[in-house]
C-alpha cells in the first residue's frame, strides 16, 4: 500500500477558507521533492520503471497506467457522491462525466495521484521554464479551485491542473475506460493555452 506524507488538503477545497488553502498549497510546495521521490520509488519497486520530471514523454505517458495498476477504487455513499456535485458548474460536470460514478479512488490511490501530479507538473515546468506553480483560481465551482496548478503570464487566465487531470486519467484506467489523450499531448495543449507553444491540434 502506498504511503507518503498525508495530503495537505484535509477536505474539499470548496470547504476550506482562503487562509487554509494558502497554507495547504505552501505545504505541498515545501514537500514536493520528497513526494516526487516517494512516488517515483514506489513505482520503481513495483514496475521497475524509474520516473522523474526529466523522463521522456513516452515514459511519462505511462504514469496513469502505472498508478492504476497498483491503485484501487472504493464505493461512495449517496451523500458523499451528491456532495461532490454541489457548487460545480454544469459545464464542469459535463467535462467530468466519464469519471462521475459511484466509484472513487481510494485513499492510498488518491495520495499517489497527488504525488504523481506534482511529478508531472515539474516535468511540465522543466519543459516550459516560464510556467510557475500557483493556487487554482476562483470561482469555487471550478474543478481545480484551490489546488496546485501551473500558470503562465499574469495576463493569461488559463491554468494547467495536473492533480485533477491525473485523477481523471487514473480513474478512467481503473474503470476500464480509454484515455483518449496522453499526458504528453495534454502538456502540449496546456503549453499552447498558456502561450508557450503551438497548438497540437494542428498536427492532427
Amino acid at each position: 500500500m502506498y504511503s507518503s506524507q498525508v495530503l495537505p488538503y484535509d477536505r474539499p477545497t470548496s470547504e476550506m477558507t482562503p487562509k487554509e488553502i494558502k497554507a495547504a498549497f505552501s505545504l505541498a510546495m515545501e514537500q514536493m521533492p520528497i513526494r516526487i521521490e516517494n512516488v517515483s520509488e514506489y513505482i520503481y519497486k513495483r514496475h521497475a520503471v524509474r520516473l522523474s520530471p526529466s523522463s521522456s514523454n513516452e515514459e511519462l505517458d505511462s504514469l496513469p497506467s502505472l498508478i492504476g495498476a497498483v491503485g484501487a477504487l472504493r464505493d461512495q455513499s449517496e451523500e458523499e457522491f451528491e456532495s461532490r456535485l454541489v457548487g460545480i458548474s454544469p459545464h464542469a460536470i459535463d467535462a467530468m462525466r466519464s469519471v462521475l460514478t459511484r466509484k472513487e479512488l481510494d485513499g492510498p490511490t488518491t495520495l499517489m495521484v497527488f504525488d504523481g501530479a506534482l511529478l508531472w507538473g515539474e516535468a511540465f515546468r522543466l519543459r516550459y521554464p516560464h510556467a510557475t506553480w500557483a493556487i487554482g483560481a476562483k470561482p469555487k465551482s471550478s474543478i481545480c479551485y484551490g489546488e496546485p496548478v501551473l500558470v503562465g503570464t499574469s495576463t493569461n487566465r488559463h491554468e494547467f491542473y495536473p492533480v485533477t487531470q491525473l485523477h481523471g486519467q487514473v480513474g478512467r484506467y481503473l474503470l476500464g475506460l480509454e484515455n483518449v489523450r496522453s499526458l504528453s499531448w495534454l502538456m502540449r495543449m496546456r503549453a499552447y493555452e498558456l502561450g508557450f507553444g503551438p497548438n497540437p491540434l494542428q498536427d492532427e
